[in-house]
């Protein structure tokens, strides 16, 4: 239960990171198609972390790792922006979606953050498991030589 709750925070902070960036992407098309462009990737995959924690599988392969902890890096950044932003200016803003802003930047940061840091576990994870599954088969295999060595020994 408290998995599903937390999947449920995870695919919603997400989908918010990703609509906040779409929105500075937009805002930046015109005077920096550059930054513009990057924050478009990096929304795409802030929606790949909402597909994978509805589904529990990636869109991206291993490869694109590196590029993912990138467009994470940029999530970071961005946040680490609006949180400065929302300090500077807490006291001119009235409405409460610019008082909020302060909440979502430090959400967002530590939701990239989980991010990277999840994509790290998995990848040590994966290796580690298949150390232990050829570590496993050589054993198996030793084995059977034995086997088959006493066997045609005798």
């Amino acid at each position: 239960m408290e998995d599903k709750i937390l999947r449920v925070i995870r695919v919603i902070i997400n989908s918010l990171t990703f609509v906040i960036m779409l929105l500075l992407a937009y805002a930046f098309i015109y005077t920096n198609p550059v930054v513009s462009f990057l924050l478009v990737l990096a929304s795409i995959d802030q929606f790949e972390d909402v597909y994978y924690y509805t589904t529990k599988r990636r869109l991206f392969p291993r490869w694109f790792m590196p590029f993912d902890i990138v467009f994470e890096a940029t999530a970071v950044v961005i946040g680490f922006a609006i949180l400065f932003f929302s300090i500077t200016y807490l006291a001119y803003f009235q409405t409460w979606f610019f008082k909020s802003m302060l909440f979502i930047s430090v959400v967002m940061i530590a939701s990239a953050i989980e991010d990277m840091v999840v994509w790290g576990m998995e990848a040590g994870a994966i290796e580690g498991r298949k150390g232990l599954v050829i570590h496993h088969a050589l054993r198996e295999e030793e084995k059977e030589r034995r086997f088959v060595r006493r066997r045609s020994k005798a």
